[in-house]
């Protein structure tokens, strides 16, 4: 396993793990401005920076080569980059939540105390649960 320090690398490693482990978009009737993968590495380069979305807003749209690296003119915006809560069916025909799936295949507890440490954890296991959807 590779360690990086820059977020370029982040960034890049964390695009190429997406697009290997995630599906192209999210729906197929979206406008198809952006790859899951695509919006999976700005919120790494979020998370690593520990900023706000407007704020990663910002520093992408300062980073052009970061975002030539992962194949965009330009950076997607805050809007964009909230995520989505998305609906799974379940067996017996009704519709779950991401959420609520995280916490029935994980567990229902948070570990961390503050809630910004909250809010990391709940996103890492987003990003496990949905590795280990594809």
């Amino acid at each position: 396993m590779e360690t990086y320090k820059s977020p370029r690398m982040v960034m890049r490693a964390a695009y190429a793990l997406a697009e290997r482990a995630l599906p192209t978009y999210s729906c197929k009737f979206s406008r198809h401005d952006y790859t899951v993968a695509q919006l999976f590495a700005c919120l790494t380069i979020r998370e690593m920076f520990n900023r706000s979305y407007r704020g990663t807003e910002a520093l992408l749209r300062d980073s052009p080569n970061w975002l030539a690296d992962i194949g965009l003119d330009h950076a997607p915006d805050h809007n964009t980059l909230l995520p989505r809560v998305r609906c799974h069916r379940t067996a017996n025909g009704g519709s779950e939540t991401a959420n609520s799936m995280v916490k029935r295949n994980q567990s229902s507890a948070l570990r961390a105390r503050t809630p910004r440490r909250r809010e990391r954890e709940m996103f890492l296991r987003a990003v496990v649960h949905n590795v280990t959807l594809a």
